[in-house]
């Protein structure tokens, strides 16, 4: 019987990944597993779900699933890699695409992250199969509708940043679904930003990247926060936090600030963004002269697409380190995927988009 390149790889990524989820905690620092810890702890104490408590509510979803009573707890972190692992394959189409081996090589780094922060009682496995639940979701009008309720129940629940991550993502591909080019997107996410902007500090007193300065006034003093940068500009109006916003989101997709620290896993994990960004830019470069608008598979590339963005952005309004939004960044893998294995051929060369399914010899 022959066996897929693709599914061969994707079942030895998969068992390398349970691999890493399971002797992680004994390998890694302390200081990767601390949500672990706090999750496991409010486990004991969480009652009832409450607004915008990401502790609280991931213990009280890992007690419903019976982890530490009919399931143990040692269990919980091969469970949560195998459910993320499956739902990045499903709604990326990873197992079905012509063999790619740039891609499936990368999804194999990215599993490395993906087994180490989702492998364990995980605030991010939540988020990931969020996220694949909304790539899912976007094949028309309505399908965006439905998956941006999703996601603002997430927002409501778990992390409440997530409402303007669907602000932003709402208003670029409204921007691409009208006809507009990447000038139109990126600008109604500026014009989003600026109300939301304001809006933060009518409500709290706080602009939207003073998120940054308090975490970095925190950990001033830690030795474990090499990676930690501030803001650009003291936030004044919000002028000034669309402008940190900008250059915090510059800094995590093009990390030069990492080369200059000069460690080996400073150095890689630049190396690594930089691929993952300049595939991303070209994964659109390619889909500039793309028809089908109406299709499925368009619409999911337009949503997906333009959730990355939105995501990174925000993101790059409070992002303290370059830790913390690998662990972030990770919850992309279904969008990100997905617009990675099907970008659409430009017209005049061949079908508008790409075959997504194929055999493999």
């Amino acid at each position: 019987m022959l066996i897929r390149k693709s599914v061969a790889v994707l079942a030895a990524t998969y068992i390398a990944g349970i691999a890493l989820a399971m002797i992680g905690p004994m390998i890694m620092p302390a200081n990767y597993y601390f949500d672990t810890a706090t999750i496991r702890e409010s486990m004991l104490t969480a009652r009832d779900l409450a607004i915008n408590d990401s502790f609280n509510n991931t213990a009280l979803v890992y007690r419903w699933l019976g982890f530490g009573t009919v399931l143990p707890d040692a269990l919980a972190g091969p469970i949560s890699y195998t459910a993320v692992f499956f739902a990045i394959i499903a709604s990326a189409g990873l197992a079905r695409v012509r063999w790619r081996p740039l891609l499936f090589a990368l999804f194999s780094a990215w599993n490395v992250p993906l087994a180490i922060y989702d492998g364990t009682h995980s605030k991010e496995a939540i988020a990931l199969l969020v996220v694949a639940a909304m790539a899912g979701l976007s094949r028309s009008a309505a399908g965006v509708a439905l998956a941006a309720c999703v996601g603002l129940l997430y927002a409501v629940l778990f992390r409440n940043y997530w409402g303007p991550v669907l602000v932003l993502w709402l208003a670029m591909l409204g921007a691409w679904r009208s006809g507009g080019g990447w000038t139109l997107r990126l600008g109604a996410a500026v014009l989003m930003i600026l109300p939301l902007s304001l809006a933060a500090y009518q409500y709290s007193g706080m602009w939207l990247s003073d998120g940054r300065t308090v975490v970095v006034d925190a950990r001033a003093f830690d030795p474990d926060s090499a990676t930690i940068f501030a803001n650009l500009l003291p936030n004044t109006s919000a002028v000034t936090d669309l402008v940190n916003t900008v250059a915090g989101w510059a800094m995590l997709m093009a990390p030069v600030f990492l080369l200059h620290l000069g460690g080996m896993q400073h150095v890689t994990f630049a190396g690594f963004q930089f691929a993952n960004t300049a595939l991303f830019v070209l994964s659109q470069w390619q889909a500039r002269r793309s028809g089908d608008l109406d299709s499925a598979v368009a619409w999911r590339f337009a949503a997906a697409t333009t959730f990355c963005i939105a995501y990174t952005l925000v993101q790059g309004m409070f992002e303290p380190d370059f830790g913390s939004f690998a662990k972030h960044e990770v919850n992309l893998l279904p969008m990100l995927f997905f617009v990675l294995l099907h970008s659409p051929r430009p017209r005049g060369s061949g079908p508008s988009w790409a075959p997504a399914f194929a055999k493999e010899p």
